[in-house]
Parts: structure tokens; sequence; C-alpha cells
């Protein structure tokens, strides 16, 4: 968070900044030098992200560095939904369409199902709708785990089968034609490693240069314009969008800032 003055600090009031786009937002902060004077204003900068309008999608043929089969790995994200589906909305996909491939999807009440396609170990934590939420799952090859904005939220034991490494973002299955995705996705992280609860939480706030000792995918999904989802990592894992995703563009918001807690 930046706030304006030269004399002002500030602690971050959201989890991550670069994952607001154009928009108001209800912003918790506190702004005040040394002597306790306060300011009643911040401006925050905040970055453009990728947007679903339940038409669009990205999509990546071939994931590299992560071994099929049952390997560890971690899965990461960002996501602001902003409408619940009638039924049941993809968000991802990783895999071909085969029992053990690993999911995001939500039904109509705004439960998320993560995990293993078939059954084989998932766990279904709430997701607010119309607010940005961190999603992990970790997965040291054989207990699943889930964490919202860095707290855990259950565990299972999955039993995973990696094949194909598609990655598809809010794009419908062929043999579940579901609804797409309908909100934004920011800073998509895939890992080689079950990571652990402190580098979860130490991480999601944090935006990572691609270079990261078992990074395989970094999306940050802030390009702001073109057609494809840019990989930092080094393993080229460039995603393209298919239909209609959009950028919702740079933008300053003025926000309110309250007293010292």
């Amino acid at each position: 968070m930046k706030l304006a003055g030269d004399k002002w600090s500030a602690s971050r009031g959201l989890p991550l900044v670069a994952a607001l786009g154009k928009g108001t937002y209800l912003i918790s902060a506190s702004a005040y030098d040394e002597a306790g004077n306060r300011s009643t204003q911040a401006t925050v900068d905040a970055f453009p992200t990728l947007s679903f309008d339940g038409k669009g999608s990205v999509e990546l043929l071939q994931l590299k560095g992560l071994p099929p089969g049952n390997s560890p790995h971690t899965v990461e994200g960002w996501v602001n939904a902003t409408r619940l589906p009638a039924d049941r909305a993809w968000l991802l996909i990783l895999g071909s369409e085969t029992e053990g491939n690993y999911h995001w999807w939500m039904d109509g009440a705004g439960t998320l199902f993560l995990g293993c396609w078939g059954g084989n170990g998932q766990v279904t934590p709430r997701l607010s709708i119309n607010e940005w939420t961190h999603i992990a799952t970790t997965f040291d090859g054989t207990t699943l785990k889930a964490y919202v904005n860095g707290a855990p939220v259950g565990s299972i034991a999955a039993v995973f089968d990696l094949q194909g490494l598609m990655l598809n973002l809010s794009k419908p299955a062929e043999k579940f034609p579901w609804e797409r995705f309908n909100g934004s996705l920011s800073e998509l992280r895939i890992w080689n490693y079950a990571r652990s609860p402190e580098e979860i939480q130490d991480g999601m706030s944090r935006r990572l240069s691609g270079k990261e000792d078992g990074l395989v995918l970094l999306w940050h999904l802030d390009e702001g314009a073109g057609t494809i989802a840019k990989d930092a990592s080094p393993n080229g894992n460039t995603g393209r969008f298919s239909g209609a995703p959009r950028w919702t563009p740079l933008s300053s918001v003025v926000v309110s800032v309250g007293g010292r807690p």
C-alpha cells in the first residue's frame, strides 16, 4: 500500500494491493507519524487484474516443470468471485479430464471444491463473494491441505494421477460442461512441492520474482493488455486467451483511514 505524503508510514490493510482492480473498496487502514498525528485519507495504487464474465478462459496445453502422477505440488492464487453460479462453475483444472486430476470449482452456495477429480480427496471451504480471497492447497504425496487467506481450513488423504498437465482457467470440462467463472484472478502460482503453512502465510502477500526454488508457474495476471498470461518462472508456461477475458485497468483510489489502533 502506498500512502500519499512523505512523513507517513503504513501497514498493509489488504493482503495484496496488486490484486485490486478498478472499483470501490472498503479498506481498513491507519496512518500516523511518530508523534501520533493521523491522516484522514490515503492514496492506494492498484494494478490491473484479469476478469472473467462467464465467457472467456485462459489455456495452457502443457505445464512444464511438474512431474505427472501423484507428485507433490502446491497451487495458490487470489480469487474474487463476483457472481455465484446457478449450479456449478469451473475456476481451474490441472490435468486431463480423467479421475485423479486437480481442480477448483464452486457451487451455487459459494462452496469451493478443491482437490482431486473423482472424489479421491477434496476440501470444501466457503468463498465470500465480491471479496479478494487467497486460496491455496498443498499436497505432499499423501495428504491434501487447504488454506484460505493463509489459515488452514481442512485436510484429507488424497491420491492424484496428474496426466496431460493441461491448465485451464474458467474453462468447462467436456465431461461436465458447467458454467464458466465470473470474477477476477491474480497471482496464480504452482510449485513442485508441498509448501509449509509458514511459506503460504509469508508468500501470499509478496510479489515474487519467478526465480524462487520449486516455482513451476507464476502468472501475475497484471499485464493490462494483450491476449496472453505471461509466465514469470523460467519454464515458459505461457497461457493464451480464448473467448473474452478482459483486463481491468490500472487505477488509484482514495480511501479514508482511521486513527491509531
